[in-house]
């Protein structure tokens, strides 16, 4: 097929050459022999190509075409009205074997996909072969693009009987998609989830917003949300105050991850930078958000229209399962409601709207079981994504997913951003974790090669339940649940010694006999084929001539009338052909198929005795093909037949995928016992990794012996160095690390809060041993970036985190800070942090790890000397130094990796500038700057000293043995301070 043809592919190939002549310029020669004659100049051409290139369609295409100065070919002009109807939509144009792309349309995809573009009439144009269409698609999704695909809506055969029948066939929008309404097929064969991957999420957000009063730093705002994932069939609500950092919005957005947002134009300016900031941050994983403002309305408004769709989908049944899933939404907030009317609306434009019937699939964001790790927690520890290029490389979820499935993988990421809190529900996943990684039993094995065969068995159900699911796919995804249900049928003995894994497993043979009969309904090669017509394996029974269909049976007997009918066409044109071959006195006669067209009769050229009435429909040196009356009548009867037949199949198929659906809960729940045991699977491989313990739960007590970071072990080339932590709500329940820069200290922090939610999510940890408290929170003050959309300084984040932290923690919180007051001068800094901690450790019995390069704090340690110990991060230093640099040995030291109790005098920022490759006199500058302000610094503290000294001697009765303690101390570190 040409790609320059506009329309040439509908029509028939006779008028295709008496087009192709009629569009051919008729001075196309003259023009060509006086352009050898007279070159025009090369400016004058530059100018007649502008022209030619540019019309007003192709510069605004919603505009209707200018009568009289262009001429469009009628291909053009379907394009140009369903542009006008879908102006913000990439529309792919099927042509024959071809989607095609016109006008900005064809730029935008060409400069996406890296395909060429070129003008043709009237339009520049691009396109893709059918075949790989859907992998373009997806390249087009990901990109942010809202795609519409337009297909013939007449047929061949159908058309021919119509007064149209000589103009272009109709064509229109079946079908559009954005990136979370996009549900790639299901491949053919086991597509193995990459490690850590999550690109493959479909969540769309709906966000409004109510003002609560206050302006600026004072500012409170009541949001309320409605995510959908179409993939899981799950729809997440929540209604929630923020405050103007718009932190759980963020938090919000880390969870959910949505693909797509949708809001209301009367967003404030706050809200809408933290969506851009959203959208940024997913931008560096090379992954576009598509947003989407819809109109807003009342909370009254949304609950009517709420209203009216659940009676249009529940109206004609019983009235008591329409007032059960009423009652379910009038008990929503209102804001929630507001967007769930706009979501409703939103996804019926993709016919996916029947996802909000499943009310049962109702979730709310906020859980009593698990804990919610905030935005901060999450991005500080590196949970999704590391903090150096944010990729998933290095993240908690890239250590521990080891997942065979990709419904696995979804839920694996959901258990770990939400760790449980139900100490009973934690050690039935410890249990079965336990027996899968280290049981030699077959079951275990068995259970594994199980979960490495399936597909895609949550995304197939879903395709299921859009009736989106082809043939092909369908058998891909029945054939996934009879291995499920058939693996552990008829099992006379629990197969394993968990109750938890034996439950899972207990799911899964309840769906055996539907599954089985289902498959037996279909022909497998047939289904491979897509082939609907040949699908269904009662044909014969339909066909035979005692079959006898009742009235139920209408859509089967229509089937079958048609069927018939095929047959007897077929028949008769086979008794033609023997009249045929007695009027040619030719045997051997027999139709022929060219190209797509059946029942050719060929005969030698110089054939005499050919009637008058005969259609000849191409010819050869040697042969001619032709179409009897007869013939030409009956293939048309023969079409006209076929296409009802596909149609009458289709509808049969529907009506199959929902004897299907009557079961979906059944399946879903299978889908969902084979996710959790692919995570189970999971957790046993890290379980079985050199290194690692099933952690004990106390009430009260952190106790790890040797324990490891879980993602830094793994990229360091070298073994991690272990340390011990010991930690005690009523007694020793807060750190203050000091030590050297690059010393370890933010790792240790990091991996006793990490170990804590592996323990939490009901992984073994690496550790020795570890026993730990059951947490409520995990709140961190860690990473340090400014905002300049929303106009805050790197400080004045910082101070707000610090708030939400000593806001709400509890007793049961553990508290992670590294180097607060880093965004401020030294003594405000420092005096922040002070503060900070004291109110924490008089307040408080939450456990604190405090990471401070100010050596200050250590007072801390003598107001509060049972609950907070001063430590840090163990170095040697270096005695061996190049001479010729000039450079103070005492500045270069080893790191140790060790926390040793105590404080470290200096941070030796040196060290990690020579490390850096800092020139040599820069080096020596700063050595000498740092040597006169420390000299200064200790003569301070000395006069300090003396006062102090001075004001204990004049009151001696005022002295403490806990004073004397304090004052040997201090004059240790001023007379010796390494």
């Amino acid at each position: 097929m040409s790609s320059s043809s506009d329309d040439s592919d509908d029509l028939p190939i006779i008028t295709l050459v008496q087009k192709h002549v009629e569009q051919s310029p008729p001075n196309a020669l003259s023009a060509k022999k006086s352009e050898t004659k007279k070159k025009r100049p090369s400016s004058e051409l530059k100018r007649s190509t502008r022209k030619k290139r540019t019309s007003d369609v192709e510069r605004n295409p919603s505009r209707p075409p200018s009568i009289g100065h262009t001429k469009y070919t009628p291909l053009e002009e379907q394009y140009i009205c369903l542009k006008r109807r879908y102006p913000d939509t990439i529309l792919a144009v099927e042509v024959g074997y071809k989607y095609r792309f016109f006008g900005e349309d064809a730029r935008t995809v060409s400069s996406i996909l890296h395909i060429g573009c070129y003008l043709s009439h009237n339009f520049m144009n691009a396109s893709i072969p059918n075949f790989r269409a859907d992998f373009h698609l997806q390249r087009l999704i990901h990109a942010g693009l809202k795609v519409g695909v337009v297909r013939q809506t007449e047929t061949a055969a159908l058309k021919s009987q119509s007064t149209t029948k000589s103009k272009i066939f109709e064509r229109d929008v079946t079908e559009v998609y954005t990136r979370g309404t996009y549900l790639a097929p299901v491949p053919s064969v086991r597509e193995a989830p990459t490690q850590g991957d999550f690109t493959q999420d479909s969540c769309i957000l709906c966000v409004t917003e109510q003002p609560r009063g206050g302006t600026g730093v004072n500012e409170k705002v009541l949001f309320g949300i409605v995510a959908v994932n179409p993939v899981d069939g799950n729809v997440v609500y929540d209604e929630f105050e923020d405050s103007f950092l718009r932190g759980e919005l963020q938090t919000r957005f880390s969870h959910l991850h949505p693909c797509e947002l949708i809001y209301t134009p009367d967003f404030s300016q706050t809200s809408s930078t933290c969506i851009e900031s959203y959208k940024k941050t997913e931008e560096k994983d090379g992954s576009l958000i598509w947003t989407q403002e819809l109109k807003g309305i009342t909370p009254d408004a949304a609950f009517v229209n709420i209203k009216d769709f659940y009676c249009a989908k529940f109206g004609h049944v019983k009235h008591s399962l329409l007032d059960l899933h009423l009652t379910k939404i009038i008990n929503l907030p209102k804001l929630v409601l507001v967007c769930l009317s706009l979501m409703i609306d939103y996804m019926t434009e993709f016919s996916m709207e029947n996802i909000f019937t499943m009310t049962q699939n109702f979730q709310d964001f906020r859980s009593s079981n698990t804990m919610l790790l905030s935005n901060n927690t999450l991005k500080n520890l590196e949970v999704f994504r590391n903090l150096t290029d944010y990729s998933i490389v290095g993240s908690l979820y890239w250590a521990v997913d080891h997942t065979y499935t990709r419904f696995g993988q979804r839920m694996l990421r959901a258990w770990i951003q939400r760790p449980l809190l139900n100490k009973e529900e934690i050690i039935k996943r410890q249990e079965a974790v336990g027996e899968l990684a280290f049981s030699q039993s077959a079951s275990v094995e068995r259970l594994r090669h199980l979960l490495w065969r399936l597909p895609d068995l949550e995304k197939g159900l879903s395709k299921i339940y859009y009736k989106r699911a082809s043939p092909a796919e369908l058998l891909i995804i029945l054939r996934g649940f009879y291995s499920l249900s058939s693996a552990f049928y008829g099992a006379t003995k629990t197969p394993f010694h968990s109750t938890y894994l034996n439950m899972l497993i207990g799911v899964f043979p309840q769906a055996y006999d539907f599954v089985d009969e289902l498959l037996s309904s279909i022909h497998p090669d047939e289904a491979q084929k897509n082939n609907k017509i040949g699908l269904w394996t009662d044909d014969k029974e339909l066909l035979s001539s005692d079959s006898s269909l009742s009235q139920e049976n209408t859509l089967k007997s229509q089937i079958r009338e048609h069927k018939m009918a095929i047959i007897m066409a077929q028949a008769d044109l086979q008794v033609h052909l023997e009249e045929l071959q007695k009027l040619f006195n030719y045997p051997e006669l027999e139709y022929k198929t060219w190209g797509n067209i059946e029942y050719c009769v060929e005969l030698s050229r110089g054939c005499k005795t050919v009637p008058t009435d005969w259609i000849k429909l191409n010819s050869t040196a040697r042969l001619a093909r032709y179409h009897s009356p007869k013939i030409s009548r009956t293939v048309l009867e023969i079409n006209q037949h076929r296409e009802s037949l596909q149609a009458l199949s289709n509808e049969r198929y529907m009506e199959f995928l929902d004897c299907i659906l009557r079961d979906y809960e059944k399946l879903r729940n299978i889908v969902s016992a084979a996710a959790s045991l692919d995570c189970l699977m999971s957790l046993a491989k890290v379980a079985a990794q050199p290194g690692y313990v099933k952690p004990e739960f106390t009430d009260d007590k952190f106790d790890l012996l040797g324990c490891r970071h879980p993602m830094v072990e793994l990229l360091l080339e070298r073994p991690y160095v272990s340390n011990d932590i010991c930690l005690q709500r009523d007694g020793l329940r807060a750190l203050l690390i000091t030590g050297p820069n690059m010393g370890g200290k933010s790792s240790i922090i990091r991996q006793v809060a990490l170990i804590s939610i592996l323990a939490q999510l009901g992984s073994f940890v690496p550790a020795k041993s570890a026993r730990l408290p059951m947490l409520d929170k995990i709140l961190t003050r860690m990473s340090f970036h400014d905002d300049m959309l929303n106009k805050k300084s790197t400080f004045m984040i910082e101070m707000n985190e610090t708030q939400r932290v000593l806001r709400d923690a509890t007793d049961r919180s553990l508290l992670v800070f590294d180097e607060l007051g880093r965004g401020t001068s030294t003594l405000d800094g420092e005096a922040i942090s002070y503060a900070v901690m004291n109110y924490l450790l008089s307040s408080t019995k939450a456990f604190i790890l405090f990471v401070t390069h100010y050596p200050g704090l250590r007072v801390l340690e003598d107001l509060y000397p049972s609950n907070i110990m001063c430590c840090y991060m163990g170095y040697s230093k270096n005695q061996t130094i190049e001479s010729h640099t000039k450079f103070s040995a005492s500045n270069l030291i080893y790191f140790l990796y060790k926390l040793v109790p105590g404080t470290a005098p200096k941070s030796y920022g040196l060290n990690v500038a020579h490390m850096a490759k800092i020139p040599i006199g820069v080096l020596l500058r700063a050595e000498k700057v740092s040597a006169n302000l420390e000299k200064k610094h200790k003569e301070k503290e000395l006069s300090q000293f003396a006062k102090w000294i001075r004001h204990i001697i004049s009151d001696e009765e005022g002295l403490t043995p806990k004073m004397m303690q304090a004052l040997l101390r201090e004059c240790q570190i001023l007379y010796d301070p390494d």
